[in-house]
């Protein structure tokens, strides 16, 4: 797998981040108010992240979700919509993912 959860829901300021497994960069990046909307909308459901073998297709649902605010599209989804606007990877980024 070429990335990695680094999720700290717990914090009062919680961080949710996808990093690069061989250079440790960041690749997606959300702010702490997102990240609270992410959770209120069930978009992202916390106890998911404690199970290892859920880390395929967390990944897959942050890039959706991350593809999804950046279209601005309302509803998140678990599939893609094949709106054919894909992104490359450079373009997900921290001011990217803030809440609107």
């Amino acid at each position: 797998m070429l990335y990695v959860i680094d999720a700290r829901l717990e914090q009062t300021r919680p961080t949710l981040r996808v990093l690069n497994r061989q250079t440790n960069a960041p690749v997606l990046a959300f702010d702490s108010a997102t990240v609270l909307d992410l959770i209120e909308a069930g978009a992202i459901y916390p106890p998911d992240f404690l199970c290892p073998h859920n880390e395929h297709m967390l990944i897959q649902q942050l890039f959706l979700v991350a593809c999804s605010q950046q279209l601005h599209i309302e509803n998140y989804s678990d599939v893609c919509v094949h709106c054919a606007q894909c992104q490359p990877e450079a373009a997900f980024s921290i001011h990217h993912l803030a809440r609107n």
